[in-house]
């Protein structure tokens, strides 16, 4: 079982138009709603790879409906505690004649209060601490701290893999408390980290300085056009991006950390080396067949892998 945590949910309403100019009125091609969140889009991802899995999260009350409906339609089991108001809804302005360029318009979401997070503690700790992974990812909602997710870690970390994919502040709490895995891009690590990185090289000291202050098993990052890094206390690994016909690149890092956490226990058996290849690989994979669509609909075991048998990756050493 895997469990997925998200706490500020989102319908999410992606459209396309030709050429996005401000102030001026568009006429929208193409329109897709979806369930959204970052670890939504991780359960969704799992679910069609047929990973046994649980999306826990906040509902508002006034679209509870809505949001069960997508959630069915994408076989998404969830785990909801319901909250006053409505699940936000989050644009993603696509634009086709210009590079696919994403423009993301997300609302704040719901308040949380002290009470209904303790609630959720509580389901997490106690009905899901022994799951063999359990993510955190997305952006918190009103009433929940920075530390919220490094929390979950110090508890849980002895009892599950804990993987976390956040930014800012929200990362490098969690760091600290040494997750299993973390999943930033690179600038959301620069972000957390407090500096830029001039090189590959940089990226892979200061990962490894990450993992050996913090007990961090495995860093995945993920930096665009020139591919993904994943470093850890013995590997420094890089793969390649696949070619292909760009449709939408919203929530590609999650379909690449889905797509990790399978390839993981698909190839658990493995020597270690070739286990983090192959779970890079399948990473890169996903997150390829997720950027060819906008519903991220059409996951299957047999699709991802071979598609990551297409992936080029090459151990760095560290």
């Amino acid at each position: 079982m895997i469990a997925t945590v998200t706490l500020n949910p989102a319908i999410d309403k992606i459209v396309e138009i030709n050429e996005m100019s401000l102030g001026k009125v568009h006429r929208i091609s193409k329109m897709v709603k979806t369930l959204g969140g970052k670890s939504i889009n991780v359960s969704r991802i799992l679910s069609g790879l047929e990973v046994e899995n649980r999306a826990l999260c906040f509902v508002g009350d006034d679209n509870s409906h809505e949001v069960e409906m997508y959630a069915q339609t994408d076989q998404i089991n969830l785990d909801m505690i319901r909250v006053k108001g409505s699940t936000r809804t989050n644009v993603k302005v696509v634009e086709p004649d210009n590079g696919y360029q994403t423009t993301d318009l997300n609302e704040p979401g719901f308040m949380i209060s002290k009470e209904q997070l303790e609630a959720m503690t509580t389901k997490i700790v106690k009905d899901y601490g022994d799951s063999e992974f359990i993510v955190l990812s997305g952006s918190l909602p009103k009433g929940v701290g920075e530390s919220y997710y490094a929390e979950i870690v110090k508890q849980l970390k002895t009892r599950t893999n804990i993987v976390v994919d956040a930014d800012k502040d929200v990362l490098m709490k969690s760091i600290k408390e040494g997750p299993f895995l973390i999943k930033p891009n690179i600038h959301e690590l620069e972000s957390a980290v407090g500096k830029t990185f001039d090189s590959l090289e940089d990226l892979m000291v200061e990962c490894r300085k990450l993992i050996d202050q913090y007990g961090i098993t495995y860093i995945l990052v993920s930096m665009g056009e020139e591919g993904s890094l994943l470093v850890s206390e013995d590997y420094c690994i890089k793969a390649d991006i696949l070619k292909v016909n760009v449709v939408s690149t919203v929530g590609a890092g999650d379909s690449m950390l889905a797509g990790f956490i399978f390839g993981l226990k698909a190839f658990s058996k493995e020597d270690e080396l070739i286990k983090l290849r192959k779970a890079l690989q399948c990473g890169t994979g996903s997150s390829a067949i997720a950027i060819e669509t906008q519903d991220h609909v059409g996951f299957s075991r047999e699709k991802l892998l071979e598609r990551s048998n297409q992936v080029t990756v090459t151990n760095l050493g560290c």
